[in-house]
């Protein structure tokens, strides 16, 4: 009877030895983790954001002009995708690929839009 509670005590501590070495070792592992994070640099190279354009689910873009003017529809990047010229009163229909643009009117507020696939975009 004595042997057997000598034995269940020392498999008892063991387990408690290598429970709890266990648990130190995996919040060892986790604090390095995440010290090595916060030192790392977040952004070593510039961030470059590109347009998205679905082309196989165009959307229409409708824009009403005001005094003839012309209307420029630029990418993500800044670049000059369409120039759509528009008449006094007139509503012009313009099937472009789905994504964000940047919509200006000649010497008036530039708009970031959303072309909907399949759907309607109204500029007034």
């Amino acid at each position: 009877m004595r042997k057997k509670i000598i034995s269940y005590t020392t498999q008892l501590l063991l387990i408690l030895f290598l429970s709890s070495s266990c648990i130190y070792l995996a919040k060892e592992i986790s604090r390095t983790a995440k010290e090595t994070e916060l030192t790392e640099p977040i952004a070593t190279k510039d961030f470059v954001f590109r347009s998205v354009l679905d082309k196989k689910n165009p959307g229409t873009l409708s824009i009403k002009g005001n005094d003839n003017e012309v209307i420029n529809v630029y990418l993500l990047e800044g670049t000059l995708y369409k120039t759509i010229a528009v008449k006094k009163g007139e509503m012009k229909k313009v099937r472009l690929p789905s994504g964000y643009y940047e919509i200006s009117r000649a010497g008036g507020p530039s708009y970031w839009m959303i072309v909907c696939p399949e759907g309607k975009t109204i500029l007034e």
